[in-house]
């Protein structure tokens, strides 16, 4: 029988690509929100991308979006998530962006 387990996931995202969640082992996830916080008192841009292990290759969901100075971007749309598949952030400013996930796993 399938375990579901809520969990979520928090990092502060600079420059270089920076992994916000990577689905465990023997485990499928949904994520059901991304929030991309601006820490800053200027505009940033966020990209979002999802690293698929089992192709091996990185797809674009969000590029380079703008996010002005005490705003938020929200992502609230399911991004389904295979075993080791990895959620990533980058922005354009260093320690600009908190990247707050909140994902469904099932084991």
């Amino acid at each position: 029988m399938a375990v579901h387990t809520f969990t979520n996931a928090h990092v502060a995202a600079g420059t270089s690509n920076t992994d916000v969640y990577t689905c465990p082992a023997s485990t499928q996830a949904t994520v059901h929100s991304l929030s991309l916080s601006n820490m800053t008192t200027s505009t940033i841009k966020v990209s979002v991308f999802v690293y698929d292990t089992s192709a091996t290759a990185l797809a674009t969901i969000v590029k380079d979006a703008q996010v002005e100075m005490g705003n938020s971007l929200v992502w609230n749309k399911p991004l389904n998530l295979e075993t080791t598949d990895v959620l990533r952030v980058v922005c354009d400013t260093a320690s600009a962006c908190e990247a707050v996930a909140s994902i469904l796993e099932i084991s």
